[in-house]
């Protein structure tokens, strides 16, 4: 795997650096520098607006009991195509804008939640975050999902006050 991470990063900096360089001879160099830092406020600002419908779709899925792989993969999407549009460069650029439409948004977060899914992940998302009938209103905390008994030694939170006696 180390063996293919080098020749990838110099493919990739060669390529970024040849875009660049046919940029910058289209537009000029100011304007080509400019542009990588108008990309990345441009990322940001989509991930801002994107993101806050995204978690308040999976909240409102996780309070019913249900998870929504499409809701996760879209926002597993956009943090994909945030990155890639704070990294330098222009390719990268058109691949984070690509992960950022909503049809292919899903496709990319799925292939993502895929990949997470071979290493267990998402199987541990979906048992601790998935409703299961009647046991819906249980706590996450316990594997089984049943609530259990407080025990005697058991701490509990909580605010006090201390008022001194009036006499």
């Amino acid at each position: 795997m180390a063996l293919f991470i080098l020749p990838a990063f110099i493919l990739y900096g060669w390529v970024e650096f040849e875009t660049f360089i046919w940029v910058g001879q289209s537009i000029g160099g100011l304007a080509t520098f400019l542009g990588i830092f108008l990309t990345a406020f441009v990322g940001i600002a989509l991930l801002k607006s994107q993101t806050a419908l995204i978690m308040l779709n999976w909240q409102a899925g996780l309070s019913k009991g249900e998870f929504n792989g499409t809701t996760l993969a879209g926002g597993l999407s956009l943090l994909l195509g945030a990155l890639l549009m704070l990294l330098p460069g222009y390719i990268t650029d058109l691949c984070g804008l690509v992960c950022f439409l909503p049809g292919i948004r899903t496709i990319i977060g799925m292939a993502i939640v895929s990949r997470m899914s071979l290493s267990g992940f998402a199987t541990s998302m979906r048992s601790r975050y998935a409703g299961q009938g009647e046991n819906q209103g249980a706590s996450y905390d316990t594997p089984d999902r049943q609530p259990r008994p407080l025990a005697s030694d058991d701490v509990i939170e909580g605010d006090f006050s201390e008022q001194k006696d009036r006499k």
